[in-house]
């Protein structure tokens, strides 16, 4: 029976070998057309949260199905011992595939003559072709080429800024500077300050600019962020939207729209470290996201330890889980209760059980609401609109930055005041 309906057919049973095959480096070249077709489909609902069995493949790929081959595959392996025997044999093959014309084209190098250096060079090529699971080392020139690009394009303004993640906040982002993908962001808050409100707000704003989000909510269900988005952005009291006007129950329903439409990915399943870095090597290598949210980072489940070692823990995995992703990693986190009782804006040593989250972190936000308004007046819990401070308190390649907003809490939606 062939690998590839052996391997597929396993995935098709078993959809944990679907990240164990992206996890392993298994290459798209392993495949016949027809089974890559499938391979491709099969990553593209794993990456959703999707079933990944037959009929989901099917409907996925419609007249583009290629059926024969579906059919075999499901018949040909339902064993995940089997199937990992053939991922083995595949990515093999996927290896094999990619070293014979650069073999061919080494023994031509010596055929001919070449000098020792571009032979030296072409051998090591061979080397790194077998070691796919491991990053090739960019040259020198090639990182100064990407350097210098760079700065000519800030120079005369014609750099592609559409990709950097911004708040939304339009004078807290021109002091802060926009969010690169190199990025891991932590957002830091007192408990019940509104922490969601803002992440949730974040991913609308920058799904309005056309980026793709993922959302990893793990305090409340995907719909609750969904109802979320859209309730904020249709400015409306969802806890009373049964009395609200018209217009406005129509504005939400427009957004609701609006919002089927852009490019959102909402998980409320993955609650471990592993099973969201298998998320997230799943939407890297199908989806490609430019934001992911994680929140919150004090509820992920899967490591051991005091509460001090075990966000210490958490924290450092986001550091590898960003570079799988290629994209800027937003991270919730809590902060404790010292700046509350002292009555100050929040500083880097100020989140809950974890020294290491401003350690590690790229750049670090916190959002803070004064006992007090701009005005010196007591905030009073019952208000509808509050003076808040959002403080970016660290940001390794740029300047600290300060802004003073308002939070519409009826709507959760945070806002600057026009000057």
């Amino acid at each position: 029976m062939n690998k590839e309906s052996i391997f597929i057919g396993a995935c098709l049973a078993c959809p944990e070998l679907i990240d164990d095959g992206i996890a392993q480096g298994l290459s798209n070249a392993a495949f016949s057309q027809n089974h890559r077709t499938i391979w491709q489909a099969l990553v593209g609902l794993r990456s959703k949260a999707q079933l990944t069995d037959c009929n989901s493949v099917f409907l996925a790929l419609g007249d583009n199905c290629p059926a024969d081959e579906l059919f075999a595959a499901e018949k040909a392996c339902q064993s995940s011992v089997t199937g990992k025997k053939a991922l083995k044999s595949l990515i093999w093959e996927g290896q094999l595939a990619a070293l014979k014309p650069a073999l061919q084209d080494t023994i031509a190098c010596v055929i001919r003559g070449g000098k020792a250096e571009e032979v030296s060079s072409m051998v090591e090529g061979l080397q790194s072709l077998l070691k796919p699971t491991e990053s090739e080392a960019h040259s020198l020139s090639q990182l100064i080429g990407e350097v210098k690009l760079w700065a000519e394009q800030e120079i005369a303004g014609t750099r592609d800024n559409r990709d950097l993640v911004t708040t939304g906040l339009p004078s807290f982002d021109k002091l802060a500077s926009p969010m690169e993908a190199h990025e891991y962001v932590v957002v830091g808050a007192r408990t019940s300050i509104g922490k969601s409100s803002f992440m949730s707000q974040i991913a609308s704003h920058n799904l309005n600019r056309g980026l793709r989000v993922a959302y990893f909510t793990l305090e409340t269900s995907a719909g609750a962020v969904v109802k979320q988005i859209a309730g904020q952005r249709s400015k409306i009291n969802l806890r009373q939207i049964s009395q609200e006007l018209s217009d406005k129950q129509q504005d939400y329903f427009k957004s609701l729209k609006r919002l089927s439409e852009q490019h959102l990915r909402v998980f409320d399943k993955d609650m471990s470290v592993a099973q969201i870095e298998s998320r997230c090597r799943l939407l890297a290598a199908s989806w490609k996201p430019q934001l992911v949210i994680i929140d919150y980072l004090g509820l992920i489940r899967g490591t051991d330890g005091s509460a001090y070692e075990r966000m210490g823990q958490l924290s450092k995995a986001m550091i590898p889980l960003r570079k799988t992703l290629g994209c800027v990693l937003m991270v919730a986190a809590q902060l404790n209760r010292s700046n509350e009782r002292e009555d100050r804006a929040p500083t880097r040593s100020d989140f809950r059980d974890a020294g290491s989250i401003e350690e590690d972190a790229h750049r670090v936000i916190a959002l803070h609401r004064p006992s007090k308004s701009h005005s010196g007046n007591v905030q009073e819990l019952g208000q509808n609109i509050f003076d808040y401070e959002v403080l970016q308190l660290k940001l390794r390649d740029g300047p600290l930055a300060f802004s003073r907003i308002k939070y519409f809490a009826p709507h959760t939606w945070f806002y600057e005041e026009q000057a």
